[in-house]
């Protein structure tokens, strides 16, 4: 029984779990392990108190561990909290398994009644192992195979490294029964599978096979922290602006990109319950990509692009919906139009007003203007433009690479034209031949 208190205290100690004498509150089913729990807590001098969910699921002996733990408690004089909850109902309409919805409720109870002391849950080695053969056999990664944490925010496992035969000697020799639920014993569940096929054909191998899961998550966990903490510092390194850069990601070890890759989806909104391997690989290649503008498609209508040397997620939208519209710029003088969250201001002065040039402000000579045909409009093929006496006439096509807008952006951009060509362009400049020479004074400001 020493032996037994100890490996829980050093288990407590090693992980900070608890303050001597601290509160904590135990989730008591009944069976050994959490039966185990809360004896050894109260033994180690901690305030316990307990609490027990009712799952309703299996009759009359649901009814039994309910009682089994009323009795102990007023036994102990422990308090103890009770709840019921129809599972199999809430499973049904949230569209969960049972195994999930009871564990969602479960939680929930706990912190509902923890009232901000730590939880302490009954997981064991022997629960460590099973959890790990399970996250083996689905596919995981090296957080899969970390399997249980000793501490989860305020949920601590002070028996994670007792196994369940320490735990059932650990209450013989305080002559101390538990109950046992019914549906452990049976196959249909994965889990209940893994401890009763799979388990033993690894203790036949090797009798300490629980004891081994639980040091190699032990030392998985230290070694994923170590790595989760770097992936944070290059993660701080890639921030731009309005993204991430590539290079950045590129020059990192694959076990930092990856995980810089699923810390960039899950800030960006990304559902990371969606999110698997097959979206990191595509991840991968977007970066490696020559395309300076590829995108690669995540969960939930989110999308990765590249733009240049930067890399951003963002929520794909209607591209219909984005494109600019054809106005007729004589209907917006001395008003102001909104298109796709772009405010434009069109105003006509004399030709002797004293204007003063600041970005997307442009101010065209009237006389070089058809209002007739003038129209704001989006790109068009064969667009072009001149932008100083010192350069000829380019592509609109052309000048948008030079200057390295996104593909995506390219029809978003405001383009001024009338039917002897292009006037002016967002983002871009103003052509040489519109410029201000002595007729009236046409003022286009664009703004966002």
């Amino acid at each position: 029984m020493d032996s037994f208190l100890k490996q829980v205290k050093d288990n407590i100690d090693r992980f900070s779990m608890l303050e001597q004498g601290e509160n904590v509150l135990v989730g008591l089913s009944g069976g050994a392990d959490s039966v185990a729990l809360l004896l050894s807590l109260c033994k180690l001098g901690y305030k316990v108190k307990a609490c027990h969910l009712n799952h309703c699921l299996r009759g009359d002996e649901a009814d039994r561990d309910e009682y089994f733990c009323k009795k102990l408690c007023d036994k102990l004089n422990i308090e103890l909290v009770i709840k019921r909850e129809n599972i199999a109902e809430y499973a049904k309409n949230s569209k969960q398994s049972t195994e999930t919805a009871a564990r969602e409720i479960r939680y929930k109870f706990f912190d509902d009644v923890s009232n901000g002391c730590k939880i302490a849950t009954a997981h064991t080695a022997s629960d460590t192992i099973e959890t790990m053969i399970f996250h083996l056999a689905r596919g995981t990664g090296l957080t899969g195979l970390c399997s249980i944490p000793p501490v989860r925010d305020k949920i601590i496992r002070p028996l994670i490294s007792c196994t369940r035969t320490e735990i059932e000697s650990f209450l013989q020799d305080l002559n101390q029964d538990f109950v046992t639920d019914s549906t452990n014993l049976t196959d249909d569940y994965t889990r209940n599978k893994i401890r009763s096929l799979i388990v033993p054909v690894l203790k036949n191998i090797n009798p300490q096979a629980e004891k081994a899961a639980v040091n190699l998550a032990f030392r998985l966990r230290t070694e994923e922290n170590y790595l989760e903490m770097t992936a944070k510092a290059e993660f701080e390194k890639a921030k731009t602006k309005d993204g991430f850069k590539v290079w950045v990601f590129n020059n990192t070890h694959e076990a930092i990109k990856h995980r810089m890759i699923k810390m960039l989806c899950k800030n960006a909104g990304v559902p990371m319950h969606e999110f698997n391997s097959k979206h990191i690989l595509a991840f991968e290649n977007l970066l490696k990509s020559n395309n300076p503008s590829a995108r690669i498609y995540l969960p939930d209508d989110f999308i990765a692009k590249r733009e240049y040397e930067n890399v951003k997620i963002e929520r794909k939208i209607n591209e219909d919906t984005i494109q600019v519209k054809e106005i007729l710029l004589e209907n917006i003088i001395n008003n102001e139009q909104n298109i796709n969250g772009v405010n434009i201001t069109v105003k006509k002065y004399k030709k002797n007003y004293l204007f003063y040039k600041t970005f997307n402000t442009f101010y065209v000579d009237c006389d070089t203007i058809d209002m007739q045909s003038c129209v704001l409009r989006k790109r068009q093929t064969g667009d072009k433009i001149r932008l100083s006496d010192k350069s000829g006439s380019k592509t609109l096509k052309k000048l948008l690479i030079e200057k390295k807008v996104p593909a995506d952006k390219r029809d978003k951009l405001i383009v001024i034209a009338d039917k002897n060509g292009v006037i002016a362009v967002q983002d871009v400049g103003i052509d040489i031949s519109r410029k201000v020479a002595n007729g009236e004074i046409l003022e286009i400001k664009i703004k966002g």
